[in-house]
């Protein structure tokens, strides 16, 4: 009953956010239109529900020749590391200047609304992962974490976000798993509005 519920809650939730950020949407696709010609947005594969892939929408924040500039900046073994241990880097020259913008703002994951529509995400639940992620973050784990639908938000995004490593969001997201309730993701949903705000931890 409570799944059914959050389904619901989901729907409702990802339409009323379509309908009131159709603006901020609408003006994200054309500065990033207008920056480099580029795609408006970027499709990645991502682990979901059962672990079943599923592909994610985000606004492009990305250089078209972001591929061949990581190339480059790996060759440093310090920038590598750092983006091993959290898959971001605060200072990232591979962001276009819109880009950095939407990623700072969390506007790169408004698309996602649509994932949530679709019925491959949540609005709040786990972090969706890379394949190449999902053993290295929670090994013989990952089948109870993904239990249940990745969130555009969650307990990963309120408590750190880019600033967390491997190790806590692990903890973070099975924590999750095991308190799970209505109530939880109520008060996620308020810190996230919070955090969000303040553009806490986000690169």
């Amino acid at each position: 009953m409570r799944k059914a519920i959050k389904r619901v809650l989901d729907v409702i939730g990802a339409l009323f956010a379509l309908i009131l950020l159709s603006p901020v949407m609408i003006w994200a696709a054309i500065k990033i239109r207008r920056e480099d010609k580029g795609p408006v947005f970027f499709t990645q594969e991502r682990i979901g529900k059962d672990l079943k892939p599923f592909m994610t929408y985000k606004f492009r924040t990305m250089f078209m020749d972001a591929e061949a500039r990581a190339n480059i900046l790996f060759r440093d073994e310090e920038i590598k590391a750092e983006y091993e241990e959290g898959a971001k880097m605060k200072t990232d020259p591979r962001l276009t200047n819109i880009g950095a913008f939407l990623r700072r703002t969390s506007i790169d994951e408004l698309p996602q609304l649509i994932n949530v529509l679709k019925g491959e995400m949540s609005l709040i639940g786990p972090r969706p992962l890379l394949p190449s992620d999902v053993a290295l973050c929670y090994g013989k784990d990952a089948g109870k974490v993904f239990r249940m639908k990745p969130g555009m938000t969650g307990l990963w995004q309120v408590s750190g976000r880019s600033d967390t490593d491997i190790n806590f969001r692990r903890k973070i997201n099975l924590y999750y798993m095991r308190k799970w309730s209505l109530c939880l993701d109520f008060w996620i949903a308020l810190r996230t509005v919070k955090t969000v705000s303040k553009g806490e931890g986000a690169y």
